[in-house]
């Protein structure tokens, strides 16, 4: 299995890291940093820098991993992303956003008209996409899981396997 992280402008470190690396421990396979282009990706904290291993262009992961940080916001207002992330969303066997990643995912229209778990902060943001905040840290819609945060997205890392491995829990 291929872990896909998408990394955008000031992406949160233990949001890209920690689920992706999870997620690896249960299933095995490897962690592909995702990059707009080839270009290191600054990270939230200063000095620190990522390297896309591919772009999103070329990306075809098996998991979809999301994380928060800066670069959501604006990226989620761009159509050609948007449009790719919609994509690989629906075509891979699961995706996870954490935090602010949750509005990339929004955007694609793919949790419209449902709840999902975010940063508190996006609640407004969120409204436009058709989809409400839930005060829960993990909210789950077949194989698309959105967390609240990094803690909930490494809890959240065995139950995505779960589906992908044996369908969803009825």
């Amino acid at each position: 299995m291929t872990v896909g992280v998408f990394l955008g402008a000031g992406v949160m470190t233990r949001e890209a890291t920690l689920p992706a690396e999870r997620l690896v421990e249960i299933v095995g396979g490897d962690v592909l940093m995702v990059g707009l282009g080839p270009d290191p990706v600054a990270g939230i904290d200063p000095g620190e820098v990522f390297l896309p291993s591919i772009t999103l262009a070329e990306s075809d992961p098996s998991i979809l991993v999301i994380p928060g940080g800066f670069g959501c916001r604006p990226l989620a207002r761009d159509a050609g992303v948007v449009d790719r992330i919609r994509q690989i969303a629906s075509s891979c066997d699961g995706v996870l956003s954490i935090s602010t990643g949750t509005l990339l995912l929004a955007a694609t229209g793919l949790l419209a008209g449902k709840r999902a778990a975010g940063h508190w902060l996006t609640r407004d943001e969120l409204a436009p996409f058709g989809v409400d905040l839930s005060d829960a840290p993990i909210v789950r819609h077949g194989r698309l899981f959105t967390t609240s945060g990094s803690a909930a997205a490494i809890e959240a890392a065995p139950m995505l396997v779960d589906t992908i491995l044996y369908g969803p829990v009825r």
